[in-house]
């Protein structure tokens, strides 16, 4: 599914609608995670479009400045470890949202919007177990051939397993700010 999908998947008309509320109108928390990124970002004024280059992989989600600063990036210094796995992306900012972090081939892969509202394009809840059983589907296995070659599928694999404890931490870190996060929004 896409984020313009309106007409094959019309549910996403009330989503985005209460995402708009949610965040515009009552300023509460809010994590989007990959098409919950994009859904985030679509519903504000962004814009979400096919991915130039995809991703499938362990990769390196660059913060910036305004990343480093954030509380939902509290204790990971300028970049962290992630898996990225998206054939479209968060091609323009809504506005008012501030860009976290980008990776060399997505350039919007984290931003903020509000007190508390947080799209990420990697999969911060993945610790490696997920992308096999993504690699494992029709569309999956052809999204990680297409990105690597066949050749190049189980390095692509190995990667990921042998960062399984920095993902852990990292997924740990980052729901541990997320809550502390909302927690302080919804205090005010």
């Amino acid at each position: 599914m896409e984020a313009w999908q309106e007409q094959e998947h019309p549910w996403l008309v009330p989503e985005k609608a209460a995402i708009r509320r949610w965040v515009n109108n009552l300023d509460k928390p809010l994590l989007g995670i990959c098409l919950g990124h994009q859904l985030l970002a679509d519903a504000l004024g962004g814009r979400v479009d096919r991915a130039q280059q995809g991703e499938a992989a362990l990769t390196r989600i660059a913060l910036t400045e305004a990343g480093q600063g954030h509380p939902i990036y509290a204790g990971f210094g300028t970049s962290k470890a992630a898996i990225s796995w998206h054939g479209s992306e968060v091609t323009a900012l809504p506005p008012k949202a501030t860009l976290l972090g980008n990776t060399s081939d997505c350039a919007i892969s984290s931003f903020s919007v509000g007190s508390a509202a947080i799209g990420v394009q990697y999969h911060v809840e993945a610790t490696g177990n997920q992308t096999d059983e993504w690699a494992e589907t029709q569309n999956g296995a052809k999204h990680l051939v297409g990105l690597h070659g066949a050749a190049n599928v189980p390095r692509v694999h190995k990667a990921i397993a042998d960062a399984k404890p920095e993902l852990r931490n990292n997924s740990e870190r980052f729901y541990r700010n997320f809550m502390a996060l909302a927690q302080q929004t919804l205090a005010r």
